[in-house]
């Protein structure tokens, strides 16, 4: 198998300031068939509101051992990689379930369903099962167990506005007094979630609006929503199935001339994650892509006298703003900067030999995906090519995450550019960072697959 390297090793480090969020619980619930027209703050007020019902209630029972013990457990199959459980979830156990059947925990549960067609799910995550995992820390059942139930702490977190933000990435804790009620406590850092029990109670970011993870790992689960579903340590593929859809999507069709005219195929063979992204309170991160395919100048079959027209990559697929997952980091793989070995798919059956009518050019974006209530960001970049014709080529694509994206930019299917009267096309060898990056690609074409 032969093998051409298209780039070396790219690699972008940018050091961001950490920001304090003031995430002040506001006992005020918004109407559902409004919320999403409102604010940003307002809408991660919404979310905060019908989180803290759902963990009121769950506190009524967490003075009891063994309700612990059972969500611990629950937490420990680890269902999307990481140390968390739906509360949909719980409420299937024929022991805990119907005392966990409540109006307040319903209601919460309610107001995350049918939010302009879309679905989401609450959930506990334990981020000192993770870390004692990661860490390898001795007697890490006997740590984690119910034996300190006064020391049991609750996070709410339903998101982060840009109008609220605190130091340190702390945020307000709670502990529960001996009539089961959530009482306020003091701010909670990562250093003290990682050393002592807390529940953080937020959204799953990879169960889609259907209930279903981005890729089961187990093929004949017919029922994500069932425990049993798990995806286990690792993760990786699928894509996005929400109905956080893009329009532009709905506009973009293949390339007529895809696995034709000299194809290759394309894939990441490893990537390194250096910086997090994602709020400690949430976990490891989901890197996820979007991506389209353009001709040399950016016009459909490449002809300079029709309009601009983006190809769907038949790979990568038509994507929702949350992208197409590529694989979970945990926060131990990003803080010890680890080389993950991978075979993802970029694209396949991509042209090579019509360069001046075949889609030539990879666009992508690279990022770390946030479920709602986070807002989409904004990724754009304008080219002018050179005399004669002056080619204007554009390209912009949302994305839904708290932060910029990772790496943006074009890759492309020729080692060779064909020169035009002037137009050289050679784009693909230039990044477009939007932000900065932390992560760095080994990209290769492979020309008999992989």
């Amino acid at each position: 198998m032969k093998k051409f390297k298209l780039f070396p090793l790219v690699t972008f480090v940018l050091l961001l300031g950490s920001c304090k969020k003031d995430n002040a619980i506001v006992d005020v619930q918004m109407p559902e068939t409004s919320i999403l027209n409102k604010s940003a703050a307002e809408q991660v007020k919404y979310a905060e509101v019908n989180l803290k019902k759902i963990a009121s209630g769950f506190a009524k029972l967490a003075k009891n051992p063994e309700f612990v013990n059972f969500v611990h457990h629950e937490a420990s199959r680890k269902f999307d990689g990481e140390y968390e459980t739906l509360i949909e979830h719980l409420k299937r156990n024929a022991t805990w379930g119907p005392l966990l059947n409540t109006n307040e925990i319903n209601e919460g549960l309610a107001a995350f369903k049918n939010l302009n067609g879309n679905n989401f799910y609450p959930q506990i995550y334990i981020p000192k099962m993770q870390h004692d995992e990661e860490n390898q820390i001795l007697n890490f059942t006997s740590n984690n167990s119910s034996n300190t139930l006064d020391d049991l702490k609750v996070v709410i977190h339903g998101g982060e506005a840009a109008s609220t933000t605190t130091t340190n990435e702390e945020y307000p804790g709670y502990e529960i007094d001996d009539d089961g009620e959530l009482i306020e406590w003091n701010d909670i850092g990562e250093a003290y979630a990682d050393s002592n029990l807390v529940w953080i109670f937020s959204l799953n970011e990879l169960i889609d609006a259907q209930g279903r993870l981005s890729l089961p790992t187990n093929p004949a689960c017919t029922d994500p929503l069932d425990p049993e579903c798990s995806m286990g340590g690792g993760g990786g593929g699928g894509t996005s199935t929400t109905n956080d859809t893009d329009p532009m999507e709905f506009s973009r069709n293949p390339h007529p001339d895809m696995n034709t005219h000299t194809p290759v195929n394309f894939r990441i063979s490893k990537m390194t994650v250096q910086e997090h992204k994602e709020r400690w309170v949430s976990g490891g991160s989901e890197i996820c892509i979007r991506a389209v395919l353009n001709t040399i100048n950016g016009r459909s079959l490449g002809n300079l006298n029709s309009p601009t027209e983006q190809y769907t990559s038949t790979t990568i697929g038509k994507t929702s703003y949350l992208g197409r997952f590529i694989r979970k980091f945990t926060r131990s793989e990003i803080n010890g900067s680890a080389h993950v070995n991978m075979s993802f798919p970029l694209q396949t059956g991509w042209p090579t030999s019509s360069p001046l009518s075949d889609p030539i050019y990879f666009d992508y974006v690279i990022f770390e995906r946030d479920n709602w209530p986070a807002e989409k960001n904004y990724l754009y970049r304008q080219d002018y090519d050179g005399a004669p014709f002056y080619i204007q080529d554009t390209y912009s694509q949302f994305y839904r995450s708290e932060q910029d994206a990772y790496l943006s930019g074009t890759l492309r299917s020729v080692l060779t550019m064909p020169t035009i009267g002037g137009l050289s096309g050679d784009r693909g060898s230039r990044y477009y960072t939007e932000g900065g990056s932390a992560t760095y690609l080994s990209l290769y074409f492979e020309s008999q697959g992989y």
